[in-house]
This record gives structure tokens, sequence and C-alpha cells, in this order.
């Protein structure tokens, strides 16, 4: 049997520190799951499937990224491989990208 859990939001501190980034932690308030167990039937290679459902995505700050952590917890694992990092991105949005005056544009290539 495999048991999903949040893992503790300081946890992503403890990465940006590590690998040198600025992960925001997604708040745990935002995501439920639709399951937190799961089995391998007998003669099955696959565990019953668990959605994750991530809520007020529009509240992200745009150009921020957030990470949030995910725990399997089972027996046997393998060291290292029992917390799941998803990676969230909210793409900054252009809304002006320039001012053209002329019916030409000159672009420049080094030589």
């Amino acid at each position: 049997m495999f048991l999903y859990s949040l893992v503790d939001s300081s946890l992503v501190a403890l990465y940006n520190s590590k690998y040198g980034t600025d992960y925001v932690a997604f708040k745990h308030k935002n995501v439920t799951f639709s399951k937190t167990s799961s089995t391998i039937a007998a003669g099955s290679i696959y565990a019953d499937k668990v959605s994750l459902t991530l809520n007020n995505l529009d509240q992200l700050e745009a150009g921020k990224n957030y990470m949030l952590l995910i725990k399997l917890h089972s027996t046997p694992i393998i060291d290292g491989e029992d917390v799941e990092y998803i990676v969230l991105a909210k793409p900054v949005k252009i809304t002006k990208a320039g001012d053209f005056y002329n019916k030409y544009i000159s672009v420049k290539f080094p030589a």
C-alpha cells in the first residue's frame, strides 16, 4: 500500500538554501487528493490512480515559482525517492513589447 501526504513547507526553504533557488511554498490549503492511498492489485505493475487538485491558481503571483512537495509512504522504497517535487510557475504577462513608428524594423546581428 502507498500513502500520500503533503510535506512540511519548511523543506522548500531547505531546498532553496541547498540549490540556490527562490521557490515559494505552495499553500497546502489549496491542495486536495482524490484519495490518500493506493494499492497495486495482484498481477498489475501500477498502483491505483490518485488525483491531485490544485485550487486558486489564479492567485499565484506573476513571475514567481512555487513548489509543492508530496511524500510517498511505503516499504520498501528507494532511499531519496520518497518525495515528489512539483514546480508551478506563473508566467509574466507581457502587455507591451515595443513601440513601432515606421513600416520597417532594423535588426543588427553580430558579425
